[in-house]
């Protein structure tokens, strides 16, 4: 099975047309039998929640807590299988052969 790595840039994720289009041509890429793994950094959202007197540590993890929520949803919509997790769940998954 083939494996797509695929890095969403900070500009990006607070674009909700290039998420639904992504989001359609990820369905595609499932249905070929193509795995996909997304991988994001903090958004302008995180200077959102800053803007609200959250310390930049917290908000970078809220931030992205709500942007996986928001991505599997909209992969969810679009028919493609995912899960979300964040850095402090790594391990979380183990695969074997």
């Amino acid at each position: 099975m083939d494996t797509l790595l695929a890095l969403l840039d900070r500009n990006h994720l607070d674009q909700t047309f290039f998420l639904k289009s992504l989001a359609k041509e990820l369905a595609g890429a499932q249905q070929a039998g193509i795995r996909v793994v997304l991988l994001h950094g903090d958004s302008p959202y995180t200077d959102r929640i800053m803007q609200e007197g959250v310390m930049r540590e917290e908000a970078s993890s809220r931030a992205a807590r709500d942007l996986n929520h928001r991505l599997v949803a909209l992969l969810a919509d679009a028919g493609v299988s995912a899960i979300g997790l964040v850095g402090r769940q790594r391990g979380l998954l183990t695969r074997a052969d």
